[in-house]
């Protein structure tokens, strides 16, 4: 069934089929690009970034069958990338401890601080459910 779709000539095949394909490997791949980049955060976007990359390139896979080595090598490839940047600009880690040394308060303000500003920015975008109080 798959491979029909795949083949079938609509749009609205081609994404069913890359969907279904997508759909069974993503896990798979979140694990693999999180032993890569050894960051689960990294990991997400550069699994993002690979189905995007994926979509685009989905025209040259002849066979569906070898989608997980396609697609692998895919992802390898945008790990790789984001490998190359990190290295390139360097990450700075801004942990709590050194936000709240740097303004001279304690850590779990900074903490509190922090969490409400991300909610309220959700709320903002309209991205963000309101909290739900018990």
């Amino acid at each position: 069934m798959l491979r029909e779709r795949a083949i079938g000539s609509t749009q609205a095949d081609r994404a069913a089929a890359f969907s279904e394909l997508a759909e069974r490997h993503l896990d798979a791949s979140y694990r693999l690009a999180t032993l890569i980049l050894g960051d689960r955060a990294e990991a997400e976007d550069a699994t993002h970034e690979a189905f995007i990359a994926a979509w685009r390139s989905w025209g040259s896979l002849r066979d569906p069958a070898r989608f997980e080595a396609w697609f692998g090598r895919i992802l390898v490839n945008a790990c790789r990338d984001r490998l190359r940047r990190t290295r390139r600009h360097g990450i700075v880690d801004l942990s709590d401890e050194l936000i709240a040394a740097c303004v001279g308060i304690p850590a779990g303000t900074v903490k509190s601080r922090l969490h409400y500003a991300l909610r309220d920015l959700g709320v903002a975008l309209g991205s963000a459910r309101p909290e739900v109080t018990t």
